[in-house]
């Protein structure tokens, strides 16, 4: 096995491995089913502050290493790979920490940090000790969105003017995801205006309470995203009953709706209500072949450190997501003003699990 790369995993939780025994999910789902399935590398360790989980990752995986302390793992185990699936507020440190060790490889989940000062400080630790990272905003990884993306630019729904985006969530945890896929699709965001709530009574998935006084301030609410090329999107990302995250492009030739549980393309035909009027009507999604984006993740940053090639979604693309989310904590503090994502402070924090 000595010719084989040799992977940690910090943070056991349902990332690294539990959604493997979600029986509707296609394999590999996780972290770990995504290491799994590549030849090219071993899980020798896993860390995790939770007894339970240590011991139930090691009997799934097959994995005796495993470790209370992230920093005694990568004093031990000299790995070339880790995943850092622990909560927001400790990543930065863990990152660092890994790149310091000479870990060759990190797949970081997201949002990777809670500041730009924190992103700042990962970013120059990765590269003074040429450290490759993804970050996973796993859809960047995904053949619908890229094919999406392919159509959106070959002027498959004309000029795009209005985005709208509804998602289970706030705006780090969940929100990230949305704004790192509206800046593929659409393009950079110049400016947000944000309507947050905090908790409204209802047990919150973010920006909530563990580990007895420790406070979460990542909330969701309403917010207007303008676009550096004219473009706006309207986001709609709140604490539900039931999960969603969809997105619903307008442009002048079409419309595009997409999500987790949809795909449908409406071009323009003629009216069957209204002569000599076009409307929309359904038509055929794009074609695309479909694939495991966990396994793409892996392959991504095991060629980025062989090759040094660029990954599909790295440290700038993670700072530039958290940035965005930022800016709309500040537009609320600020009495839900206007404010230019370039000019969020670095030393604003918004903790997120």
């Amino acid at each position: 096995m000595s010719d084989r790369y040799r992977v940690g995993i910090i943070g056991l939780g349902r990332v690294a491995r539990e959604l493997e025994e979600d029986a509707l999910r296609p394999k590999p789902c996780s972290h770990a089913g995504g290491w799994l399935s590549r030849n090219e590398v071993t899980i020798v360790a896993g860390c995790d502050v939770d007894a339970g989980r240590r011991q139930a990752f090691g009997e799934h995986v097959g994995v005796t290493a495993l470790y209370e302390d992230y920093r005694e793992m990568l004093a031990n185990e000299h790995l070339d790979f880790v995943s850092v699936c622990a909560y927001a507020t400790e990543r930065c440190a863990m990152v660092t920490a890994a790149a310091e060790a000479g870990v060759r490889g990190i797949w970081c989940e997201k949002a990777a940090a809670t500041s730009l000062a924190e992103m700042d400080r990962m970013a120059e630790v990765l590269e003074r000790h040429d450290t490759q990272l993804i970050v996973s905003y796993m859809r960047r990884w995904e053949n619908r969105y890229r094919c999406l993306k392919t159509f959106i630019d070959e002027d498959g729904l004309g000029r795009l003017q209005t985005v709208n985006v509804h998602f289970t969530g706030n705006m780090l945890h969940t929100g990230t995801h949305a704004f790192d896929l509206l800046r593929m699709l659409v393009g950079e965001v110049g400016s947000v205006q944000a309507w947050l709530r905090e908790d409204d009574g209802r047990p919150l998935q973010s920006g909530y309470r563990y580990g007895g006084d420790e406070a979460f301030q990542d909330y969701g609410g309403n917010v207007v995203l303008h676009f550096e090329n004219g473009i706006t999107a309207m986001i709609h990302g709140e604490i539900k009953d039931y999960f969603r995250f969809e997105f619903e492009l307008l442009g002048t030739k079409g419309m595009v709706r997409v999500g987790n549980t949809q795909q449908e393309y409406w071009s323009v035909g003629d009216s069957r209500y209204s002569a000599g009027l076009l409307e929309l009507q359904q038509d055929t999604f794009p074609i695309y072949q479909g694939n495991n984006i966990w396994t793409e993740a892996v392959g991504d940053l095991i060629s980025a450190v062989e090759t040094g090639q660029r990954v599909a979604c790295g440290i700038k693309d993670a700072r530039a997501a958290l940035a965005i989310s930022l800016a709309m904590h500040q537009s609320q503090a600020r009495g839900n003003a206007v404010v230019n994502v370039a000019e969020v402070p670095s030393g604003l924090e918004v903790r997120s699990r």
